[in-house]
């Protein structure tokens, strides 16, 4: 199934310098859900501890916040991505290559979560094989 929007998490580990967003960050999780995501989806985005969905395209600074697990802050943060999410996405099928927490922010589409309950190597043994199901040319 090819998807209309996939979200990947961000990582800690990013370039000193800015960049576009799907280069900024190069953890290995960050690395195999992007490629995953390019595979299986049209278009995708990535979940920022600081700047909430970000397209691929964005022009990003580094930076060294990190996204609150509990409390006022976390579900502020949901709040404004989830915003963005029905609008620009309302009704779509949406995969979560992205850690389980964030599936909350999905409220008006279809959320499809493989992921889910599965071990870190589980996960990354269906993000590599789900990069092998190449998609038509996904845009940004």
């Amino acid at each position: 199934m090819i998807y209309d929007l996939a979200l990947v998490g961000c990582s800690g580990k990013k370039l000193a310098r800015p960049a576009l967003a799907r280069d900024l960050y190069l953890g290995t999780q960050f690395r195999m859900e992007r490629g995953a995501a390019e595979a299986i989806a049209r278009r995708w985005r990535i979940l920022s501890a600081r700047h909430g969905l970000l397209a691929p395209t964005d022009i990003v600074a580094p930076y060294d916040d990190g996204l609150p697990h509990t409390g006022e802050a976390l579900r502020a943060w949901q709040q404004r991505v989830g915003v963005v999410l029905d609008r620009e996405f309302d009704g779509a099928q949406i995969v979560l290559l992205a850690a389980i927490r964030y599936a909350p922010l999905v409220t008006r589409c279809t959320l499809h979560t493989p992921l889910a309950g599965k071990s870190i190597f589980a996960q990354r043994h269906f993000l590599k094989e789900a990069r092998t199901c190449r998609s038509p040319a996904p845009d940004a």
